[in-house]
Parts: C-alpha cells; sequence; structure tokens
C-alpha cells in the first residue's frame, strides 16, 4: 500500500510540476512572438495561431514525459 500512494503523490507533484513548465512556456513564447498570441486566439479565433500553441504544447509534453520516465 506504501508503494501505491508514493506513487500517486509523485504522480501529483510531476503533474504540477509539468503545468507549471507548460504555463511558463507558453508566457515565454507569448512574450517573444512577433504578434500578440492571446489576441490572435481569442479574438481573431485564428487556426494558425492555435495550431502553434499546440505544437509547442505538444512537443514540451514529449520533453516533459521522457524526462519523467527515464529512471
Amino acid at each position: 500500500m506504501g508503494h501505491f500512494l508514493l506513487t500517486i503523490l509523485l504522480m501529483v507533484i510531476y503533474g504540477g510540476i509539468g503545468l507549471v513548465i507548460l504555463v511558463v512556456a507558453y508566457r515565454l513564447v507569448d512574450a517573444f512572438a512577433p504578434f500578440d498570441l492571446e489576441k490572435k486566439l481569442l479574438e481573431d479565433n485564428s487556426t494558425a495561431a492555435g495550431l502553434f500553441v499546440a505544437g509547442i504544447f505538444i512537443a514540451l509534453g514529449l520533453i516533459l514525459a521522457s524526462v519523467i520516465i527515464r529512471p
């Protein structure tokens, strides 16, 4: 039972760290993008901007998953 609880605790910790990293990465991309990313996403409903952000999240998710899975 102790191993199960430790696994759950680590999963929550890694998930929280991953979400924080994703939010920070989004803010960095938004700051350095040559256009207003939030305006493109929220007001203009730009599919290209949505795919741009989705690609960033997928890439970061793959990187974080590989770091977490490695022993």
